[in-house]
């Protein structure tokens, strides 16, 4: 408990006893009203306080309630502080519906919402005080009408703005504040002289379809009802247009009907892979351990090692994937992270496996668990490839193709590639390299191109009252070793109609005689992966009725 003998400087806490309980301890003081809060184990909250014992009900004053359509605000005064709560409903002495204000307070405020306007309500209010002493009050109220009109929101077309032509339909869409009936009308109109929406009729949500045609401007009105009779005075006036003419900027592939090695977003570009390959399979063999199988660790924990006077080796898989057409390099990394009896020199030679081993069963005997190599210690084509000459650690690589290789390697994109490495300078020196398995600086294979190219297809673009085509505009950025082709073909036949366009406002009107409907088409192509063109906007136009 606090000892409080003097207010200004009380002393405590002091655990206290409580008769029946657990020990509590006070958590707050109010010297004010004498006040105390005693918590007491897991048996809850006691709130006491000093003084005779408190028989009188608290008095209720100052009490007002505000009202308006769907709401009331409910304010009252206690001349002593009290907890308070109020039910409230549409008929007397049955309330479905309570709010509770639980801090000890002489002021106390309610705000009933989403009442019904033009709606009597009942309420009972009651506050008790500290000491349990209690006061209740009855009373109603009366909500105002509900007199303001709904509130209109143009959802699509945005407001001003232009669709794309060849647009033949629209969903007009509005939104209302409430639940309403919707009208429209292409001139000014009062409710009741225009057409209703066809959907969401009574809700807040509306829509029709309108059809469309090029080359127009577009002005609708709007006017609603709600169920309270309301009408708006002044009617929503929404503006678009479609102009003869069809543009995509390519925010998404909405409008895109083909894509082929391209990513679409803010543009188009080459969607160049990434120049790493992981490996397939990495193991290391021993031919002081001719018949053990050292995948994934390798030996001693090593992981993938080399050297020990050539009795240690590694094979490798990897597959060439179908993208690496037009292949300028490719290379093996691996990460060196130790070895053994560094002072010698060491020159790590890489070479073409024949054929394929098991990862988990190969051994300096066998390729997998039924057969054996030819020639212990892997079959493999003596031609070198490439070699490098080791050093401390970090990462090494060797040329499989490409100018740097001393024997470059011909493979074609979907080929598996099986390698043995062996040192060339036969001592007693290991090396220890990373496998696939580790946490980091695993091995790969690099790929660089000489070049990469993709290509879109625009949708069909059919304009409305077309009388002839008129003009291609595109726009984009070609980084040097970079271009980007255009051609137009016929939607319906796959037909060719002209190629090889500037986008810089190609006449397009006699190629395209006669023909209702087009798709567009750009390749992308680049010489120096991973730089790309990128394509940010093409439109193309025509002449309407």
């Amino acid at each position: 408990i606090w000892d409080i003998t003097e207010p200004s400087n009380p002393a405590g806490p002091i655990l206290y006893p409580l008769p029946f309980k657990s020990p509590g301890l006070i958590k707050s003081l109010d010297f004010k009203g004498d006040l105390f809060v005693i918590a007491v184990g897991y048996k809850g909250i006691y709130v006491y306080k000093f003084g005779e014992v408190d028989n009188k009900p608290p008095a209720i004053k100052d009490f007002s309630v505000k009202v308006k359509d769907y709401s009331a605000t409910i304010h009252l005064r206690t001349d002593e502080k009290t907890i308070c709560f109020i039910k409230y409903g549409k008929s007397p002495d049955k309330y479905n519906r309570a709010l509770y204000d639980l801090n000890y307070s002489t002021n106390h405020m309610f705000n009933l919402k989403n009442l019904v306007p033009d709606t009597k309500y009942y309420f009972l209010i009651e506050a008790e005080d500290l000491s349990g002493n209690k006061i209740s009050k009855k009373g109603s109220f009366k909500t105002y009408p509900d007199k303001t009109p709904p509130e209109i929101t143009i959802i699509n077309p945005k407001q001003n703005e232009s669709l794309p032509g060849g647009t033949g339909k629209v969903n007009i869409k509005i939104k209302t504040d409430e639940n309403a009936w919707c009208q429209y009308s292409f001139s000014d109109f009062k409710y009741g002289e225009g057409k209703d929406f066809t959907e969401g009729q009574g809700t807040t949500h509306h829509s029709f379809i309108l059809d469309l045609e090029d080359g127009r401007k577009y002005t609708v009105y709007y006017r609603c009802r709600d169920k309270y009779g309301n009408k708006n005075l002044t009617g929503v006036i929404h503006n678009f247009s479609v102009p003869a003419k069809w543009w995509d900027s390519f925010k998404d592939s909405s409008k895109v009907s083909e894509n082929v090695r391209c990513k679409v977003g803010k543009g188009v570009k080459l969607d160049i892979p990434s120049t790493k390959i992981h490996l397939d399979k990495d193991v290391h063999i021993s031919a002081i351990h001719s018949n053990s199988n050292f995948n994934p660790g390798g030996i001693n924990g090593y992981g993938l090692a080399v050297g020990n006077y050539d009795r240690w080796r590694i094979l490798i898989e990897f597959t060439l994937p179908e993208w690496a057409k037009n292949v300028s390099s490719l290379k093996l990394f691996l990460y060196r992270h130790g070895g053994l009896y560094t002072d010698y020199s060491k020159k790590i030679g890489v070479y073409l496996l024949k054929g394929s081993f098991s990862e988990e069963k190969a051994t300096w005997i066998k390729r997998n668990q039924s057969e054996k190599w030819n020639n212990p210690g892997g079959d493999y084509l003596p031609l070198l490839i490439d070699s490098a000459k080791i050093d401390g650690n970090g990462w090494y690589c060797w040329t499989l193709v490409g100018k740097d290789a001393e024997n470059p390697l011909d493979i074609s994109p979907g080929d598996r590639v099986a390698l043995l490495l062996k040192e060339i300078t036969k001592n007693i020196r290991s090396d220890f390299f990373r496998q696939k398995e580790y946490s980091s600086n695993k091995p790969y294979i690099e790929v660089r191109l000489s070049e990469y190219s993709g290509y879109i297809i625009s949708k069909p673009i059919k304009p409305k009252n077309i009388v002839s085509w008129d003009k291609f505009y595109a726009d984009a950025t070609l980084p040097e070793g970079a271009s980007i082709t255009y051609s137009i073909i016929d939607a319906e036949t796959g037909k060719v109609l002209c190629r090889g366009l500037t986008g810089n406002g190609d006449d397009i009107s006699g190629s395209l005689s006669n023909i209702k409907s087009i798709k567009l088409k750009a390749e992308l192509k680049t010489k120096e992966p991973p730089s790309t063109p990128v394509l940010y906007r093409w439109c193309v136009t025509w002449k309407s009725k």
